[in-house]
């Protein structure tokens, strides 16, 4: 295991919960839900096929954990905590899962950021 990107400094507690702790899948999370990252991490694993993943794990502000390997949530998500740290949004900031079905009839799942009401 590799991590890749993290939007905090983590101990060995945090690693573990990242990587190994219990989590929901992003399959099983609603179209439309909305969650608020609090820690995002990024690590290569290898799957029971012998395969490298990249996977990614948000913890949110709610308490959820959350997890995929879908590699448009991650860049999509890794875009918008770049503006965060930059200073171009709010570093508190909310997204939204959204489910989409590709040409190929396949869903697919990435976010997009919420603007927050004023």
């Amino acid at each position: 295991m590799k991590i890749t990107y993290q939007s905090c400094d983590l101990d060995g507690y945090a690693i573990y919960d990242h990587t190994r702790g219990e989590s929901v899948s992003l399959k099983d999370i609603d179209n439309g839900a909305l969650f608020s990252p609090a820690e995002i991490v990024c690590y290569t694993d290898v799957n029971s096929k012998g395969e490298e993943k990249e996977i990614c794990s948000v913890i949110t502000a709610e308490g959820t954990h959350v997890t995929t390997d879908s590699p448009y949530f991650r860049e999509e998500l890794l875009h918008i905590a770049s503006l965060a740290e930059q200073g171009l949004i709010d570093k508190q900031y909310t997204v939204r899962v959204v489910k989409q079905i590709s040409k190929g009839g396949r869903t697919f799942t990435t976010c997009a950021l919420v603007r927050p009401e004023k």
